[in-house]
C-alpha cells in the first residue's frame, strides 16, 4: 500500500479557486462598457475564447423609422456588428465594429437600407478563424438569407462572404451552437416563419453539409436560443409578434437534429407570459460556476430601436425541471464556484513534422497534426482517455493527468517521441478488493463518426485494431487515404468500437462508429490469441501500458513503424489464400532480433521456419507447400518475448465452392419475400446449373418460376400488388436472376420476362432524367448493382439476336445497355457525393457498388474519353473505399474483406451493429477489383482479388456447411436467433458472447407453414440472410467463367483456367466450356488464336477477349 500512495502522490496535482469580485445584473437598466457609454449589442450572442467572452450584436443607432407601406417593421439603417469583451460577463469593453456596412453600393447585402440581425459568432477549432453567421435581407424582408462572415481575430474586422439560404430554405432569426464534438448547427426561422430549420455545417462552418430537419412545423417560431445542459438540448423560442412581445416557448431533445418535444414556458413570475416584457436571443453558460446558464433577452423599444435595454436570467435547473425565474436583479457570485476550464485552455506540444494539442483540463487531445490534422472528438468520447473518468491536470508536470473512481486511480502521461506521441497509461487499485470490470477502457478518441459529404472525408475509421498476446497494434483511415497508427506496447485485454447503439441488445437503426477503444482489463471471454489474465486489478497493484500514435504516409508504412515503436513482430504474407501447389513468402517486422517462426496445421501439427535477416528490421521466409485444405497458424517472437500470429489458408478448387453453395440452396430453398436478400441463393444455384448441371437442378427452376410472379407481373414486367416497389434492388435482382436462369437452361421465356423487368427498370417510373435508378426520389445505383444488372441483361439478350436473328432482342438489347450506361454516367458524376439506403454515411456498399459498375462501364464503353472518364472515377472511388477494408489483416479470415457494421439484423442479431467481415457484399469489390484488373493488368488488383475472394470463400465450411459471415469484433454481448419449440419456424432469443467467429445462417430452419407467399423481413421466413451468396455468384464471374493469361519481361507465362502454347509471338489459346472471357496481360504485342479459330491482334498490355 505504500507503494499504491507513492504512485497515488505522483499524480495528483492541487487546484487553488481564485474568488471574484462581485458581478450584479439589474434588468432593464441602461448598462454601460468599460468607457462609460451604452452598450449597443442588440439581437446578440456571446462567445468564450482564450479566458474572455466577446458579446457580439446590433449595433443600432441613429432614427428609428417605419417605412412606407411596413407592416410594424420598424428600423434603423445598418451600421454594423458590434463587439464587446469582458472577463467576467459584467464589466464589457467596448472593441469596435467589427462588420461594417457598406454604404457605397446600394446593391450590396450590408447596404445601410438593407437588414442585418441576430449576429453569432463561434470559433473553429480546425480552421482558427472566427466565424459569424448573421440574417441578411432586402429591405421588404423577401431576400430571407443567412450572411456570412470571417476572421482571424475575435475583434475582428470580419469579411463578408456573401449570403446563402442555407438547403435552399429561407433563413431569417437564427442562432449558432457548436456541440461537444465541435459540429456546428445553424437555427432558422424560414418557410416565412412557419418551420424552424436545423442546418448541419460543414467542417469549417461555412455552409450547410445539406443534412438538416425541419421543426415545429406551421408553430410560427423565431428568435431561437439554444443550449446544452448534461445530456440535452434545449431550444428557447418566441411566437412572431413582430416587435411586440410574446409567451416564450421551450424544447428538448436527445439529439441535436432532434425530434424537438415542446415543453412549454419556461418563465414564472410576474408578466411570465409576456416573457418579461423581452425575447430571446441567446443562452450562455458562465465558466467557473455550477450550473450557471444565463438566458439573454432584448426588450425591444420598438419607436427607438437604439435605446432597447436587455434582461439577463440565470436559468433553474430542479430535479429536471428547467425554468426562467424573474429576479430584478441578481448576483453571479450566488452561484458556487467550481473548476472549470474553457474549450480554448490548452497545451501544445511538437516533434519532428508533428504537432499535438493537449486539452489542459482533462488531458484528451483536441487535435493531431502530421501533415494533416486529425480531429479528436469533444464528447464523452474524447480521447485518449479513461472511460467515464474525469481528469484532472496534475500540479508536478504539466503534461500529466489523473482522475479517480470507485477507489480505482487512473494516470495519463503525453511523452513526445521524435516521430510521433506516446501517452503513458496507468490504474492503481487503491481499496482492499479486487478490481474485475467487465471493461476499463481507454478511449482512443479519434473522430471516426462519417455522415455526410464531404465532412466524412476529414474523419478516420477504425480500419483495424487487433490484438496479439502481447501487444495491440492497428490504424485509423481517412477516405481520403489519410492513416494513422496506433498501437499499446503492452497486453491490451481487448478492444472494442463505439458504436451509435454500443451494448443496446434490440434492433436500432444507425450505421455510425463514433471511435475507438483499448480495453486494458476485459472479463472475457475474448480470442485464444488474446493475452490471458488481462481481467483485473488486484489490491495495491499498479498496472502501465504505452499507446503510441502517429501519422504514416501510405499503408505499407503501418507495419514497418509500429513494429519500431512497440518492439514487437508483425507478419506479412505475399499472399493469404493459396492453392495446395503454389509456394509462398512471408516477411516479419522487428526492431528486435527474431527468434522464431512457427507454422501449424488444423491438427495441431508444427514446424519451425527457417528464416534469414533481410533488410533493417526485416526478417524474410518462404513458406513450404501444404497438401491439406485449411487454416494454417503462424506465430513469431522476438528476442523481447513479444509473439504475434497469422493465418492463411489452403483452398480447394474454386468450383467446389459454387457447387457447394448450389447445394445449400438445394437443401434449404429460397423463400421469396419483400427483400431480393431473402432469395438470393437462386443466383448461385443457376450458375452452378450453367457449369455443372444436375438432374435436381430443374427442382429449383420450378420453385422459381412458380414463385416470381410473387414479386413481378410476368406479363408487364411492373412490380407485382403485394411487392415492395420501393425497393428497386429487388426487381433489379429479380431480372438478373431471370437471366442467370435462361442462359441455364435456354428458355426463351425467362428472358423475355427479364427483358420486360427491364423496360420497367428503364422507364420513367424508376429512371430519372439524370440517368440514375430512384424510388422516391432516392437514388439506388448505389444499391446492389442495377446497372450491372441491367448490363448484364443486354449482354443476354445481343447473344439471342445472334441465335435467332430476331431484331427486337437487339433493339432491347440497346434500350437497355443505353440505359445502364445513362446510371453509370451519373455515377461518374457524382462520385463519392451519393446516397445510400438508410442511415447516411460513409458506407461500404455505396461506395464499391459505385466502383464495380463504374469499372464495368469503363470496360463497356466504345469512347476513349468516356472509358477513361469511367475507370478514373472508379479508381477515385477504390482509393477511398480503401479506410473500409482489411489490407492489412494478417488473418486469411479476413484479409480484404470490406467492413459493414449494421446488417447483423439479416440474422436476427442484435445488437445489429457488429462488425461484419467478410459478409455478402464483400463481393462488390471483388468485382470491382476483378474489373480493375481487366482493365489494367496491375497485380495489386489481382491479389486483392485473390485474397479477398479467399476470405469469402471461407464462410463455407469443408463439409458443405455454409455460414452467413464472419464477426471480427472480439467481444459483442448479444442475443442470438434460435430455434424454439413449438410450430415449425418459431424462433427465440439467446444470449450469447460473440467474438471473432463465424455466425451461422437463419433461413435454413426458420421456414413459415406456407413457402409461396411473399414473406416480410421479420417475421418468421423473413431472413435476410442470402447476401452471404453474392460470394459465389461474384466467384464464378471472376474465377470461373474468366482465363488468365500473364506474359512477363521474360516471357514466363502464367495461366489460369486455360492452356496455351507461344512460339514465334503467336500465342494458341484452348479453353473448356467454362470460359466466358480470357484475360490476356502481354510485355509485347501477339497474335493469338483461341481454340483453332482465326488468329487476332493483341496490344502490349492488357487484352480482353470474350468467348462466344
Amino acid at each position: 500500500m505504500k507503494n499504491t500512495l507513492m504512485i497515488l502522490f505522483l499524480f495528483v496535482g492541487l487546484f487553488i479557486s481564485n474568488s471574484v469580485a462581485s458581478r450584479e445584473i439589474v434588468q432593464y437598466a441602461r448598462w454601460l462598457d468599460t468607457s462609460g457609454n451604452p452598450i449597443n449589442a442588440h439581437g446578440g450572442g456571446i462567445l468564450y475564447h482564450g479566458g474572455r467572452y466577446y458579446w457580439y450584436g446590433e449595433y443600432k443607432n441613429g432614427p428609428t423609422y417605419l417605412p412606407k407601406g411596413s407592416w410594424d417593421g420598424y428600423r434603423t439603417d445598418v451600421i454594423g456588428v458590434s463587439c464587446y469583451s469582458s472577463p467576467d460577463m459584467v464589466d464589457w469593453t467596448f472593441e469596435g465594429i467589427v462588420l461594417n456596412a457598406v454604404s457605397c453600393d446600394s446593391s450590396h447585402d450590408l447596404h445601410p437600407s438593407k437588414v442585418l440581425e441576430r449576429p453569432k459568432v463561434v470559433y473553429n477549432a480546425r480552421t482558427g478563424k472566427y466565424v459569424m453567421w448573421f440574417h441578411v435581407d432586402s429591405d421588404d424582408y423577401s431576400m430571407a438569407a443567412a450572411g456570412i462572415a470571417v476572421s482571424d481575430s475575435p475583434t475582428g474586422p470580419f469579411k463578408y462572404l456573401g449570403a446563402l439560404r442555407p438547403n435552399n430554405a429561407m433563413s431569417r432569426d437564427q442562432t449558432l451552437f457548436v456541440d461537444e464534438d465541435g459540429r456546428a448547427y445553424q437555427f432558422a426561422s424560414s418557410e416565412d416563419n412557419r418551420t424552424l430549420y436545423i442546418n448541419e455545417l460543414t467542417d469549417d462552418y461555412l455552409r450547410p453539409t445539406g443534412r438538416y430537419t425541419r421543426n415545429f412545423i406551421d408553430k410560427l417560431r423565431e428568435a431561437p436560443a439554444v443550449f446544452r445542459h448534461g445530456s440535452k438540448y434545449y431550444m428557447l423560442t418566441s411566437g412572431c409578434t413582430g416587435w411586440n412581445p410574446n409567451e416564450a416557448e421551450l424544447a428538448m431533445a436527445d439529439s441535436i437534429m432532434g425530434p424537438w418535444k415542446i415543453i412549454g414556458n419556461p418563465c414564472t413570475g410576474p408578466e411570465a407570459d409576456k416573457t418579461f416584457y423581452a425575447q430571446s436571443t441567446y443562452v450562455q453558460p458562465v465558466y467557473g460556476k455550477k450550473d450557471l446558464y444565463i438566458a439573454m433577452f432584448d426588450r425591444w423599444n420598438k419607436t427607438d430601436l437604439g435605446d432597447s435595454r436587455y434582461v439577463w436570467l440565470p436559468i433553474s435547473f430542479d430535479n429536471g425541471k428547467v425554468t426562467i425565474p424573474w429576479r430584478k436583479k441578481w448576483d453571479i457570485d450566488e452561484y458556487e464556484d467550481i473548476v472549470s476550464y474553457p474549450y480554448e485552455d490548452v497545451i501544445e506540444i511538437s516533434g519532428d513534422g508533428w504537432q499535438a494539442v493537449i486539452d489542459k483540463r482533462g488531458g484528451f487531445l483536441r487535435a493531431y497534426t502530421q501533415g494533416d490534422t486529425v480531429s479528436f472528438r469533444n464528447d464523452s468520447l474524447r480521447g485518449p482517455a479513461w472511460e467515464g473518468v474525469d481528469m484532472m491536470p496534475s500540479d508536478m508536470d504539466s503534461l500529466s493527468f489523473y482522475g479517480q473512481k470507485d477507489g480505482i486511480m487512473y494516470t495519463m502521461k503525453y511523452i513526445p517521441y521524435t516521430d510521433h506521441l506516446a501517452i503513458e497509461c496507468g490504474m492503481v487499485n487503491a481499496t482492499d478488493t479486487v478490481f474485475a470490470p467487465e471493461r476499463a477502457s481507454l478511449v482512443i478518441g479519434i473522430d471516426s463518426e462519417m455522415h455526410s459529404f464531404p465532412q466524412w472525408n476529414d474523419r478516420y475509421f477504425p480500419t483495424l485494431l487487433r490484438c496479439e498476446r502481447d501487444f495491440a497494434w492497428g490504424y485509423f483511415m481517412s477516405p481520403l487515404g489519410r492513416i494513422v497508427a496506433v498501437g499499446v506496447e503492452e497486453p491490451v485485454a481487448s478492444y472494442s468500437l463505439n458504436y451509435i447503439y454500443r451494448d443496446v441488445k434490440e434492433w436500432v437503426w444507425g450505421h455510425q462508429i463514433f471511435t475507438a477503444s483499448w480495453d486494458m482489463l476485459h472479463c472475457g471471454p475474448l480470442p485464444a490469441r488474446h493475452p490471458v489474465d488481462e481481467d483485473r486489478l488486484l489490491p495495491g497493484e499498479y498496472k502501465k501500458w504505452t499507446m503510441h500514435i502517429g501519422s504514416v504516409d501510405k499503408i505499407d508504412e503501418v507495419k514497418p513503424a509500429l513494429a519500431r515503436w512497440l518492439s514487437s513482430p508483425l507478419i506479412e504474407l505475399d499472399k493469404y489464400t493459396v492453392t495446395n501447389t503454389e509456394p509462398n513468402r512471408m516477411w516479419v517486422y522487428s526492431d528486435q532480433p527474431l527468434v522464431s517462426i512457427v507454422c501449424t496445421d488444423g491438427d495441431g501439427q508444427s514446424r519451425k521456419l527457417k528464416f534469414k535477416y533481410d533488410t533493417s528490421g526485416v526478417y524474410k521466409t518462404t513458406l513450404p507447400v501444404f497438401r491439406k485444405q485449411g487454416q494454417y497458424k503462424i506465430e513469431a517472437v522476438n528476442a523481447l518475448g513479444k509473439q504475434s500470429e497469422g493465418i492463411f489458408y489452403i483452398r480447394d478448387d474454386w468450383s467446389r465452392y459454387l457447387c457447394q453453395a448450389r447445394d445449400m440452396v438445394s437443401r434449404h430453398p429460397p423463400l421469396m419475400g419483400n427483400s431480393c436478400e431473402m432469395f438470393y441463393g437462386y443466383y448461385p444455384a443457376f450458375l452452378a446449373s450453367y457449369h455443372y448441371p444436375m438432374l435436381s437442378d430443374s427442382i429449383l427452376e420450378n420453385r422459381f418460376a412458380k414463385a416470381v410472379s410473387l414479386l413481378v407481373d410476368t406479363v408487364t414486367g411492373f412490380p407485382a400488388r403485394c411487392a415492395n416497389p420501393d425497393r428497386v434492388q429487388n426487381f433489379s435482382s429479380v431480372m438478373g436472376i431471370l437471366v442467370d436462369l435462361y442462359e441455364a437452361t435456354g428458355r426463351e421465356h425467362y428472358l423475355t420476362i427479364a427483358s420486360r423487368v427491364g423496360d420497367y427498370l428503364a422507364g420513367d417510373k424508376v429512371q430519372a432524367a439524370d440517368g440514375s435508378y430512384r424510388s422516391h426520389g432516392i437514388h439506388y445505383t448505389a444499391v446492389i448493382y442495377p446497372a450491372k444488372s441491367m448490363l448484364e441483361l443486354a449482354d443476354a439478350e445481343k447473344n439471342r439476336f445472334v441465335v435467332t436473328a430476331d431484331s427486337v432482342w437487339l433493339s432491347k438489347a440497346i434500350r437497355h445497355r443505353t440505359s445502364a450506361m445513362k446510371a453509370i454516367d451519373d455515377l461518374a458524376e457524382r462520385r463519392d457525393n451519393i446516397e445510400t439506403e438508410g442511415d447516411m454515411t460513409f458506407e461500404d456498399g455505396m461506395i464499391s457498388c459505385s466502383a464495380l459498375q463504374l469499372a464495368l462501364g469503363a470496360l463497356y464503353s466504345d469512347h476513349k474519353s468516356t472509358r477513361e472518364k469511367y475507370f478514373n472515377a472508379a479508381e477515385y472511388m477504390l482509393e477511398r473505399h480503401c479506410c473500409l477494408e482489411q489490407n492489412l489483416i494478417p488473418d486469411a479470415r479476413m484479409r480484404g474483406a470490406t467492413l459493414r457494421y449494421w446488417e447483423a439484423l439479416d440474422i436476427y442479431f442484435t445488437p445489429n451493429q457488429a462488425m461484419n467481415s467478410p459478409h455478402g457484399w464483400t463481393a462488390w469489390k471483388i468485382y470491382a477489383v476483378y474489373y480493375m484488373y481487366l482493365l489494367t493488368g496491375n497485380m495489386k488488383y489481382m491479389r486483392e482479388l485473390n485474397d479477398t475472394l479467399g476470405a469469402c470463400v471461407q464462410l463455407m465450411s469443408p463439409d458443405g456447411h455454409l455460414r452467413w459471415g464472419f464477426i471480427p469484433d472480439p467481444y459483442i454481448n448479444g442475443r442470438v436467433c434460435m430455434p424454439a419449440s413449438g410450430a415449425k419456424g418459431n424462433f427465440e432469443y439467446t444470449d450469447s458472447i460473440i467474438g471473432e467467429q463465424y455466425l451461422d445462417m437463419i433461413s435454413p430452419w426458420m421456414r413459415s407453414d406456407d413457402e409461396y407467399r411473399l414473406h416480410d423481413f421479420g417475421e418468421t421466413g423473413g431472413a435476410g440472410d442470402h447476401t452471404v451468396y453474392e460470394i459465389f455468384k461474384a466467384l464464378e464471374e471472376t474465377a470461373i467463367s474468366t482465363a488468365y493469361i500473364r506474359i512477363d519481361d521474360n516471357n514466363k507465362i502464367t495461366v489460369v483456367n486455360c492452356k496455351v502454347k507461344l512460339k514465334s509471338n503467336k500465342l494458341q489459346i484452348e479453353t473448356d466450356r467454362h470460359i466466358k472471357r480470357i484475360h490476356i496481360q502481354t510485355n509485347i504485342p501477339l497474335k493469338a488464336s483461341l481454340n483453332n479459330t482465326h488468329m487476332r491482334e493483341l496490344s502490349s498490355g492488357p487484352n480482353l477477349i470474350f468467348v462466344a
